[in-house]
Formats: C-alpha cells, sequence, structure tokens
C-alpha cells in the first residue's frame, strides 16, 4: 500500500475562526489519514490547534479523534497527527485562537 498525498495548501486563518482544510469520504476501502502541517512561522503568544474529526458508522455523528494544541514558537515546527483509520467520512480543521495570523502549509496524506 502506497502513502499518497491527497490534498495540500497553505492556509492563512482568521484568528479565532476554525478553517475546514479538507474533507474526505473514502469510496472504495478504509483509508489511513495523516495530518501534516508545517508551524514554523509561529511566534511567541502565537496559539494553535489542529483537530481530525470522524465519524464511525454511516448516518453517524461526527466527532473529535485527534486533537492537537501548540502555542508560542515551535523547536520541531512539523506537525504529524498519528495515522487515523476511516471508512465514512473525516475532516481536518486548523484553528489559531490567538496571537497574528500566520500562513501555515498542510498536507493531508492516506495510505
Amino acid at each position: 500500500m502506497a502513502l499518497t498525498v491527497v490534498t495540500s495548501g497553505t492556509t492563512t486563518p482568521t484568528v479565532g475562526a476554525t478553517s475546514v482544510l479538507d474533507t474526505e469520504t473514502p469510496t472504495v476501502t478504509p483509508m489511513l489519514y495523516i495530518f501534516e502541517v508545517d508551524t514554523a512561522a509561529m511566534v511567541n503568544g502565537d496559539q494553535l490547534t489542529l483537530t481530525i474529526q470522524a465519524i464511525v458508522l454511516t448516518a453517524g455523528t461526527q466527532r473529535i479523534v485527534y486533537v492537537g494544541t501548540y502555542a508560542n514558537i515551535q523547536g520541531q515546527p512539523i506537525k504529524l497527527s498519528p495515522p487515523v483509520p476511516a471508512d465514512v467520512s473525516i475532516e481536518f480543521d486548523l484553528l489559531q485562537s490567538a496571537g497574528t495570523a500566520r500562513a501555515f502549509p498542510w498536507k493531508i496524506w492516506h495510505l
């Protein structure tokens, strides 16, 4: 099974508003997804939350599966989520809750 980029981009969020970066609905087989974000632009006073939400069963409710929260300058700026399985729906969100809006390069992988 090959590791493949599903989508990628650079987002400069509105501070205090959640940015939905991508929503995937696997159609063939269940997939493992990895959320990658470069936080090198963060400075002291910035706060960033990365969230993955998924639906377990068809017609189910979207729920949080993963949350990563980061503040200030990052010594290790590349953030990677653990692999998250999905076969119904999965959503990737970014929220900058404090500081000045920064540009964050991001990528969604699947396996």
